[in-house]
């Protein structure tokens, strides 16, 4: 079993550190890096959940199998909106804002957000995610957290509700409220 975390251990932080190299390397085309990166983050998001499903039980054969059952897998509709977002049919950085992108309830929103934010905040990117329910901007936030951590880009990334991010955008020179009594 030791073992075999060590292996796990090693893989997870050998996807972090790819991905790590991949986002800062500009000399890698913007489409490579895309697919690099999507594919680390995903890999990653994939592995994790099934250690976290097995945990302790690789000895057991059917834990094993059940967990093989479990893995998380991206839907080809989630990759799509991800890419669509940040711009994938250009080939610069630059053309990255004005992308919208719908996503039905139950189609992976939270995943798409999660994954979106890693790449850009590994691209030195200040990243905001937000939504109008205070309930779910927590719940995204604290479901993607450990990967934030783990990829070291969590100072980069927050999550907000529409109100905060509106508050915090127009007082952003001070309390507007108390600036016009003056």
């Amino acid at each position: 079993l030791a073992s075999k975390s060590g292996t796990l251990a090693t893989c997870f932080q050998q996807l972090i550190n790819e991905a790590k190299t991949t986002a800062s390397d500009y000399s890698v085309d913007y489409h490579s890096q895309l697919i690099y990166l999507t594919s680390r983050i995903f890999a990653y998001w994939s592995l994790k959940s099934m250690n976290s499903f097995v945990s302790g039980a690789m000895s057991n054969k059917n834990a094993v199998n059940a967990a093989i059952e479990y893995l998380k897998k991206p839907h080809a509709a989630q990759i799509v909106a991800i890419w669509s977002l940040l711009n994938f049919q250009h080939h610069e950085y630059q053309i990255l804002e004005n992308h919208l992108v719908e996503v039905l309830t139950g189609e992976g929103k939270s995943i798409v957000l999660g994954v979106t934010a890693i790449i850009l905040a590994m691209t030195n990117c200040d990243v905001s995610c937000v939504c109008y329910s205070s309930y779910l901007s927590s719940r995204d936030y604290a479901a993607f957290y450990y990967m934030f951590e783990d990829f070291g880009v969590l100072c980069s990334i927050k999550y907000s509700t529409v109100e905060d991010a509106c508050d915090k955008l127009f007082n952003r020179g001070g309390n507007t409220r108390s600036l016009s009594r003056d």
